[in-house]
């Protein structure tokens, strides 16, 4: 059973995170909001937000502790900025390349494939055509790191 909260009433280290998250995104301050863990992700601790008077709800990706030694956040914003403007993601409303913080419309419908999903040819089929449209779109800027 998912226990949705109210911003405030965190009982947990990662719902601490989660709502000291939410105080940093400006359009949200002073605003009441809920909020629900997601399953799935393997370096994240994933978050469904509401707030009040906002139609949207939210995806809120909080970085996992030490998940910066093997994954450049900015370079993943950057992709997930590209994604939108193709259509193939949802609008990033906010991003901290401090921390890589990341918050984004949530997609309703929709959920993260599994490795069971992807013995299912037509499922690979979609990811491989979403990943050459997503590789023939506009590149990050960031030089890539040396990996010697």
């Amino acid at each position: 059973m998912t226990v949705r909260r109210q911003v405030g009433e965190a009982t947990t280290v990662h719902e601490r995170n989660l709502e000291a998250a939410i105080a940093r995104v400006p359009q949200w301050r002073g605003k009441q909001g809920t909020y629900a863990p997601l399953v799935g992700g393997l370096s994240n601790q994933n978050w469904l937000v509401e707030i009040s008077g906002d139609g949207r709800r939210y995806f809120v990706k909080v970085p996992g502790e030490g998940s910066e030694m093997f994954i450049d956040r900015v370079t993943a914003n950057e992709a997930a900025r590209n994604a939108h403007a193709m259509g193939v993601g949802p609008e990033v409303i906010f991003f901290d390349a401090a921390d890589g913080l990341e918050i984004s419309e949530f997609l309703e419908g929709y959920r993260a494939c599994t490795n069971a999903d992807f013995g299912d040819a037509a499922i690979q089929s979609d990811v491989l055509d979403l990943y050459r449209r997503l590789h023939g779109g506009p590149s990050s800027a960031r030089p890539r790191r040396s990996s010697t």
